[in-house]
């Protein structure tokens, strides 16, 4: 680092770097910067970290089950009678032929269904015709497991990544690699469709 890096501007073709070239001068300068009135001009920026969190989980799902394929699926778009456009974008897709297909929800697991998740996974699950869904999100002490839930011909999981505050990240990994695995090997859920009275 030599003095005059402090003072470097981006090029036009890395311009999307300023706030971010802006944000490390302040810290390697030291500067303690508050919210507030000041002599100094500041700025912020948002940090998109649910899509770092997605693609930390499909990283670890893809090395734990090597050489099972896991991938963020392309996209897939629907067009409605009128010729407004609907758009599936699942987080993760494992396997092929049939693809099964996974959200990673940057939510905490409560102990009932979210319906809006459950929804768009079910959605995520026809638009690829596939027979199974799976919803990963994060669990804590008070999280209760929310399971299987068949809809229709389809299969919906949730796991969730160990949370609390006395997980060890490693032990997480591995516990949500052996219960992807699990739900691979799950098929459709049996139901009794009557009751028979006595």
């Amino acid at each position: 680092l030599r003095p005059a890096d402090l003072k470097a501007v981006p090029q036009r073709n890395s311009s999307h770097y300023a706030d971010a070239l802006h944000f490390a001068n302040q810290v390697v300068m030291k500067r303690g910067i508050e919210l507030g009135v000041g002599g100094s001009r500041a700025r912020s920026f948002l940090y998109k970290t649910p899509l770092l969190i997605e693609e930390g989980i499909r990283t670890i799902i893809k090395t734990g089950l090597a050489p099972v394929e896991v991938v963020k699926p392309k996209r897939v778009n629907l067009t409605s009678s009128t010729g407004k456009n609907v758009s599936a974008n699942p987080d993760i897709g494992i396997s092929d032929k049939p693809i099964l297909v996974g959200d990673v929800k940057y939510k905490i697991q409560t102990k009932d269904w979210r319906r809006a998740d459950l929804a768009q996974s079910v959605f995520f699950a026809v638009a690829y015709e596939a027979p199974k869904s799976l919803i990963i999100d994060f669990e804590n002490e008070e999280s209760k497991p929310n399971g299987d839930l068949q809809v229709s011909k389809i299969l919906v999981s949730a796991l969730g990544w160990d949370a609390s505050s006395e997980a060890d990240p490693e032990v997480s990994a591995e516990k949500l690699i052996e219960e992807v695995r699990e739900w691979l090997g799950k098929s459709s859920i049996k139901f009794v469709s009557e009751l028979t009275s006595s």
